[in-house]
């Protein structure tokens, strides 16, 4: 699971162009299941991994409302995947490729 939602984070960021994503496109475009999708990204919030945006309520969907995630007493919107934005940021170290795990570059 921990690929498919990488990859599909992956091509999320790119296509917008922002390293913060909509958890609701999110689910989608991985194919895993937004309670499913919360929890691990839950899960990778609590280890740093994750970094959690408010987004913009009055423009949100219903589905992407529905996909917030609850932290600290406010519910955020958008999720930003921290060791996966090193294509944006070549001062920290590189991912190669992930493929069902990570493998460090150089």
């Amino acid at each position: 699971m921990n690929a498919q939602i990488i990859l599909a984070y992956e091509r999320l960021s790119k296509s917008t162009g922002f390293p913060a994503v909509s958890i609701a496109a999110l689910s989608v475009e991985s194919g895993v299941e937004l309670e499913e999708l919360k929890d691990w990204l839950c899960q990778w919030w609590g280890e740093g991994n994750v970094v959690f945006g408010l987004g913009d309520w009055s423009l949100a969907s219903p589905q992407e409302r529905e996909a917030a995630i609850g932290v600290r007493g406010e519910k955020h919107l958008l999720a930003r995947l921290e060791s996966w934005n090193d294509w944006r940021f070549p001062a920290q170290p590189t991912w190669d490729r992930i493929e069902g795990g990570m493998e460090v570059g150089k």
